[in-house]
């Protein structure tokens, strides 16, 4: 019989540096046969950074069967070839997909390739910077990537050329387009052109989106209508509000491994959140440790979250600060109205009502202008008529009605003057989570003669790039006004180097997400972070239900 000649790795994995998967010894016991070392492309490997190293091989070994979650006895039939990859913002998740993707492409431990198509999944708005990243990371030789932005014929067509594969005998790489980015909401329309393309390898970029997957949204619908055989989830913000969206999430990388969410919810949820209230007994605390500890070891070989701090040693130092606002005199007084409002509807008026004043409040503590539009926009006329009761005759307005706006326009006015970049002064991110008050920041950056970008969910999905790559450059605005919802995931904003977070969100991911947009890889410049919080308003008590609900996460 002719003899089979060996396999021979891609690469050398005895090289230094070298980045291996999997051995040849383990590829050959895994497959039971002839099998073959997975050598990352150096290339590639020179560019990451160890816990970047560390991640890669942990998703490949995932996706590939080697990191079994049950013995280990039964590698070939295990089920859950899924993973999250929780790491903080910052951290480099998307060039660790792209490492993991490109590797895909090229080799597997067979000798072969084990993906000829991936398909990445993530917002609108970050559609075009993965492009960027797959450019920057890859170049366009190595792997070409087709962008679905939008719903046209451009999105059809990227769709067609990634499904098609290179032409009968193509062997040039411009032939191929074998990765391909869309958003959740162009997948829904175009999910059965991509189940047809059967893509052997899914990532879902910011999957916490899919928090609320177990309420058969239209995007989840899609996602599984794909059907991938390997899921790779990211977000830098795993436990959002509670750990049923975490289990939700967890359930579309790994089908069952909770097993059923109202169990889950029974046995983890409501035991580790009774455990974090202020008022829970000894023994309710040891039941949530207990809980918590279970939980992990569940997810452990499913789970893998670095924090921040990893980027300490590889960034410029970052500088978190709280200023504290005085309410103006005419804010005060309709803030203390307002709470009375909030105690005669807790009384009597029921949740709706009480949930509408507490919203209200919360925008009285940033100015007065806002919370009367806002209670003008809720129709509540007894609401309405008592504050602007309330309002003194000499009002003008503006920064009269919010000791924020008088804050921030004072830190503005000194930022743009320090000699922080070669235009001679800094360049301000300014985020929050209410379009009035963007509105509001506006007119101070007009007062102060400061061009202002504005990015939120007005601005259309393929034009944020462009508007991004611009402030970046220095050609676009001195101030950015973010919406912390429309771009406060996934976005960089490293030609900034100080970030004012005008309001306080209920959910601390939101403010983590876009506080994460300045420092991360590619800041050159110490970064600083002044969270503006109204004194002696409900801020402050939301911004402790924050920290509770990080140290539960």
């Amino acid at each position: 019989r002719a003899r089979v000649a060996p396999l021979k790795p891609l690469h050398d994995p005895n090289a230094p540096g070298a980045l291996v998967m999997c051995t040849t010894e383990e590829a050959t016991a895994m497959n039971a046969g002839p099998g073959i070392a997975v050598v990352v492309d150096p290339f590639v490997a020179k560019k990451l950074r160890p816990h970047q190293r560390e991640g890669v091989r942990w998703m490949w070994r995932v996706v590939h069967g080697f990191e079994p979650v049950g013995d280990g006895r039964r590698r070939d039939a295990d089920p859950h070839l899924g993973c999250l990859l929780a790491d903080d913002m910052g951290l480099g998740k998307s060039l660790q997909s792209l490492a993991l993707i490109y590797t895909m492409l090229h080799q597997g431990p067979r000798g072969t390739p084990t993906a000829k198509r991936a398909l990445l999944v993530c917002p609108a708005s970050l559609v075009g910077a993965w492009g960027a990243e797959c450019a920057k990371w890859l170049g366009g030789v190595r792997a070409q990537t087709a962008l679905a932005e939008g719903g046209g014929t451009d999105a059809a067509d990227a769709y067609e050329k990634w499904a098609r594969g290179p032409p009968p005998g193509g062997k040039s790489a411009f032939d191929r387009w074998p990765i391909l980015v869309t958003s959740y909401e162009t997948l829904r329309r175009f999910a059965p052109v991509a189940a047809a393309a059967k893509p052997d390898l899914m990532i879902c970029d910011e999957a916490h989106r899919l928090r609320n997957a177990q309420q058969g949204s239209q995007t989840l619908a899609a996602l599984r209508t794909v059907d991938a055989p390997r899921r790779v989830l990211l977000t830098g913000t795993p436990v959002q509000n509670d750990l049923d969206e975490y289990a939700a999430v967890m359930d579309f990388a790994c089908p069952g491994l909770l097993g059923h969410m109202s169990d889950f919810h029974r046995k983890f949820t409501a035991v580790v959140r009774r455990g974090g209230e202020p008022d829970a007994s000894a023994s309710e605390i040891e039941r949530a440790k207990v809980a918590a500890k279970e939980l992990n070891a569940l997810t452990s070989k499913r789970v893998l979250r670095r924090e921040a701090s990893v980027n300490a040693a590889h960034l410029p130092a970052k500088t978190e600060m709280i200023v504290f606002c005085s309410l103006t005199p005419t804010q005060r007084g309709l803030y203390e109205e307002g709470a009375k409002v909030v105690g005669e509807w807790v009384g009597g008026e029921g949740t709706a009502s009480a949930l509408c004043a507490i919203g209200l409040l919360r925008q009285l503590a940033n100015s007065v202008d806002q919370a009367l539009d806002a209670a003008d926009a809720a129709a509540e006329t007894d609401l309405r008529a008592r504050l602007q009761k309330n309002v003194p005759p000499e009002y003008e307005g503006g920064i009269d009605g919010s000791g924020k706006l008088a804050t921030l326009r004072a830190l503005l006015r000194e930022l743009t003057k320090m000699d922080g970049s070669r235009d001679g002064g800094e360049r301000v991110v300014v985020v929050s989570g209410f379009s009035a008050a963007l509105d509001a920041a506006a007119v101070v950056c007009r007062d102060l003669g400061l061009p202002a970008d504005r990015l939120d969910g007005r601005v259309p999905p393929n034009a944020r790039s462009g508007l991004v790559r611009d402030f970046n450059r220095g050609s676009g605005g001195r101030v950015m006004l973010l919406s912390c919802v429309a771009g406060g995931a996934g976005l960089n904003l490293v030609g900034a180097s100080r970030l004012i977070l005008f309001d306080t969100s209920w959910n601390p991911a939101h403010d983590r997400q876009a506080m994460a947009r300045v420092w991360r890889d590619g800041q050159t410049r110490p970064v600083t972070i002044y969270r503006l919080l109204a004194a002696g308003t409900v801020e402050e008590k939301v911004f402790q239900r924050q920290l509770m609900k990080h140290k539960e996460a």
